[in-house]
């Protein structure tokens, strides 16, 4: 959006340097010779027109209509867009004189210091572009001023603090983008209040708290970054409400819990990202409706169980990450359709290893045997489980985290294997004449691929009787 509003912006610059205006208020001048003075203006990249030939003065009154970067409208200043201008310093506060100014656009130069309050005055403003400086300090809740402000974009800075819940009385914003600063403190439910907000960005802060549901309000949004924060708390089903959501990137943060059916609502889907959280449970067979989902990633979180068959109809798919779960799929269409696209993928899945077998039993003991799984990187065991469980003083306790599944109600494991590489194990201590039944699982330690302990579905019982 910015760029097509950029071309408009040219061409009204074009038209101001070719007839020039009256002079502006003498407020207004000494805003841009501030300006000018604080960053470093004589090494601007581009600074025609600001002063005379002899380079000792400013140009004088009548001539601001000239200078590089603005233009105006009659007799006042309408758009001050000097990016990537080689601007260094602070943005002084008599910047809040540009009385109808509508668009102040200084992003990719090196200012540092804080937002002025002082732009609150600029009751004209529409489009406000500081991206890509070096800005310290917090967001000012003055800006909540702005009344016809439609894009707010502050990103790549050095911001601190929250996020001003004032800035949901913005009623016209369209675009708030806030991404890669410190922004910490939990994202404001007010927000919500911005009917045509059709971009919310607020990827790589320190954010942390839960997603509010109430974001599930707006009605026009078809763009939301949560990502690289520390969100926790589960997934809010409300967030499937937005008819035009197309952008969903909440990855890299502590979400838990399993993935909202509801989620599977919006028609329009093109990309979306829930990879590196806490996510578990199964991948909803749901998902196969997004007729034109583009990328899908899902990697690096607990996710367990069959693949759905519903997956091969995402045909407008170029993207699929899996990677680091507990996925698997006996489906050759399902195969055939996931290496298409992640020829790999199965080679990072915490799975229950095949063909499971026990050598003959003694009275006591018996050994058990299987083919170790593919995945063998990173830290992890095979856990056995028995039935009926031994005396609890021979249960082997090694923090194995089952959740709600934990099978027949046992936390622990009887026995474990040194790594994942082990082939066999030998299960002792049982009792003479007893029938017993064993399951395998498969562990993998949370690593620098994945945050989590990885536990696999259970395999096969497998059913035996010492003599």
């Amino acid at each position: 959006m910015k760029q097509m509003k950029r071309l408009i912006v040219i061409g009204i610059l074009a038209l101001g340097a070719l007839t020039a205006e009256g002079a502006i208020p003498t407020a207004e001048r000494q805003a841009l010779i501030d300006l000018y003075n604080s960053t470093n203006g004589a090494y601007w990249t581009d600074r025609t027109n600001w002063r005379n030939v002899a380079d000792t003065d400013f140009n004088a009154p009548g001539t601001e209509c000239t200078w590089y970067g603005v233009s105006c409208s009659g007799d006042t200043v309408t758009h001050l867009v000097l990016d990537d201008n080689g601007l260094q310093g602070d943005i002084p506060g008599s910047i809040g004189n540009l009385s109808g100014v509508e668009e102040i656009d200084l992003s990719n130069n090196e200012l540092k210091g804080p937002i002025p309050p002082e732009l609150a005055a600029l009751s004209n403003l529409r489009d406000l572009y500081l991206s890509s400086n070096l800005l310290t300090g917090s967001i000012p809740p003055q800006l909540s001023d702005l009344s016809n402000l439609r894009d707010l974009e502050l990103y790549f800075n050095l911001l601190t603090g929250s996020i001003p819940p004032q800035l949901g009385d913005l009623s016209n914003l369209q675009e708030l983008v806030l991404a890669y600063n410190q922004l910490e403190g939990e994202i404001p439910p007010e927000l919500a209040a911005l009917q045509n907000l059709d971009m919310l960005e607020l990827s790589s802060n320190q954010l942390e708290g839960t997603i509010p549901p109430e974001l599930g309000q707006l009605p026009n949004l078809s763009a939301l970054f949560l990502s690289d924060n520390q969100l926790s708390g589960k997934i809010p089903p409300e967030l499937g409400n937005l008819p035009h959501l197309g952008l969903l990137y909440l990855d890299s943060n502590q979400l838990v819990g399993t993935i909202p059916p509801e989620l599977s609502n919006p028609p329009y889907f093109r990309e979306l990202h829930l990879a590196d959280n806490r996510l578990c449970g199964a991948i909803p067979s749901s998902f196969g409706n997004f007729s034109q989902l583009s990328e899908l990633a899902l990697s690096g979180n607990q996710l367990r169980g069959e693949i759905p068959v519903e997956l091969t109809n995402l045909t407008s798919l170029t993207s699929l990450s899996l990677d680091y779960n507990a996925l698997w799929t006996t489906d050759s269409t399902v195969e055939a359709f996931l290496a298409s696209l992640n020829e790999y993928w199965h080679q990072t899945q915490t799975v229950t290893p095949e063909d499971v077998a026990a050598s003959p039993p003694t009275s006591s003991s018996i050994e058990l045997d299987w083919t170790p799984i593919e995945y063998q990187d990173n830290t992890g065991y095979y856990a056995v489980f028995v039935d009926p469980p031994p005396p609890a003083d021979q249960i082997f306790h090694d923090g194995f985290e089952g959740g709600d599944d934990e099978w027949w109600g046992i936390g622990n494991p009887w026995a474990v294997t040194t790594d994942k590489t082990a082939s066999s194990t030998l299960v002792d201590g049982l009792e003479s004449g007893t029938t017993y039944h064993f399951v395998i699982r498969t562990v993998t330690e949370a690593n620098s691929s994945n945050q989590n302990q990885l536990i696999s579905d259970p395999g096969a019982t497998l059913t035996e009787t010492t003599w």
